[in-house]
Parts: structure tokens; C-alpha cells; sequence
């Protein structure tokens, strides 16, 4: 399946594949977990440590730690409130500084 549409546009997931591309480049893995249904894959980079999070099990709760920054697979900005957010199936990226 292609990444361009009919009239050579970009679909939606090229953006994905994109972002995930541009805030993972020049990262290396650190580790994954699975808690609940919840997968958490940690990755270093530079200054920051960034862990892409969803969930294969229904909407899961996560803590976020102190300064996170959260963006979705399109790179949009999430508010939150409480040190906590939903995570679903769509993938996010939880970036923090170290």
C-alpha cells in the first residue's frame, strides 16, 4: 500500500511515519515493558528519554513523569491535567528531558 494518495498527496500515515521518524532519529532502545495490555517502548536520545506508549487492551491510565511533553502520532501537543493520560490504540510519544 502506498504512502502517497492517487493524486500524489500524502496519506495520513506517511505524517505518522514521519514524525516517528523525526522524534526517534539518532535514539537508541533502552527497553519495553507490558503492563496490563500497555506497551511502553523507552528509547535515549541526546538529552531526553522518549517512550512510545499504547494500549492493545482498551483505554489504560499512565503516569507521566514530572516536565513530559506528549504528542500524538501526528505530532500535535496533548494537554493534561494530573500527571495522568488515556492511552488507547493510537501510539503516543511521551518526551522528557533527563
Amino acid at each position: 500500500m502506498s504512502l502517497l494518495e492517487f493524486d500524489n498527496t500524502l496519506r495520513p500515515k506517511a505524517v505518522a511515519f514521519a514524525i516517528a521518524g523525526w522524534l526517534l532519529r539518532d535514539s537508541k532502545p533502552l527497553s519495553f515493558e507490558r503492563r496490563n495490555g500497555l506497551w511502553l517502548l523507552h528509547f535515549i536520545k541526546a538529552n531526553q528519554r522518549i517512550t512510545v506508549a499504547w494500549s492493545d487492551e482498551g483505554t489504560q491510565t499512565l503516569t507521566l513523569p514530572d516536565g513530559a511533553e506528549v504528542l500524538t502520532m501526528m505530532g500535535n501537543a496533548i494537554k493534561f491535567a494530573g500527571g495522568k493520560i488515556a492511552v488507547g490504540v493510537e501510539p503516543i510519544f511521551v518526551r522528557q528531558r533527563r
